[in-house]
C-alpha cells in the first residue's frame, strides 16, 4: 500500500492455539538510485514490541526477478534503545508455467545470530493470481549465537486482497 509517497507493507499472523500472534509493518521511502530509508515495527504476543530504522537497496536484477538487501542498525522498544542491528534480504524469481520462488531472512549482526526467514516455492492461480499454494519452509532461530537456521517444513495457501 501507499501512504502518500511512502511504500507500506503490513501483515498479522494468528497461530493455531488462538492466543498468540505476530505482525510487522514496514515503511520505506525512496531517496535515490535504488536506496530507500526504511523502518519496521514488529509486534507480537510473546515479544517486546520494537521499531527499527535503517536503509535498503534494490539490487539491479534481470527481468522477472527482484532482490533487496536491508540494514537496520537502530532499534528501540518501550524500554529504550535496543542492542540490535538487523541485516536482511528479500528476493523473488518468476519461473516458467507460472511458478515462483521467493525468500527472505534476517540476522542480528550484533549477536551474530540468525533471526527468521522463509523460502517459498509455488504457484498462484486464477485470472487475478490472488490465490496461491506453496511449499514454504520456515527458517527459524536455532539458538543463541547460531547463524544457521532450524528448518521447519510448511505448506501455505494464500489469498491476496
Amino acid at each position: 500500500y501507499k501512504l502518500g509517497s511512502v511504500d507500506g507493507y503490513s501483515f498479522l499472523e494468528g497461530y493455531s492455539d488462538g492466543n498468540n500472534y505476530f505482525g510487522k509493518t514496514i515503511l520505506s521511502k525512496g531517496i535515490g538510485y535504488r536506496f530507500s530509508a526504511t523502518g519496521e515495527i514488529a509486534y507480537g504476543s510473546d515479544m517486546l514490541d520494537r521499531a527499527g530504522i535503517g536503509m535498503k537497496y534494490s539490487v539491479p536484477m534481470p527481468k522477472g526477478s527482484y532482490l533487496e538487501v536491508k540494514a537496520l542498525p537502530i532499534w528501540f522498544n518501550r524500554n529504550g534503545r535496543e542492542k540490535r542491528a538487523t541485516v536482511g534480504f528479500f528476493g523473488t524469481v518468476n519461473l516458467p508455467a507460472g511458478f515462483e520462488v521467493s525468500s527472505f531472512g534476517e540476522v542480528d549482526a550484533m549477536k551474530k545470530e540468525w533471526g527468521y526467514g522463509e523460502v517459498s516455492t509455488g504457484k498462484s492461480f486464477g485470472k487475478s493470481k490472488k490465490f496461491g499454494v506453496h511449499y514454504n519452509p520456515l527458517l527459524k532461530n536455532n539458538g543463541a549465537g547460531k547463524m544457521t537456521p532450524r528448518v521447519e517444513h510448511a505448506v501455505r495457501a494464500s489469498y491476496k486482497f
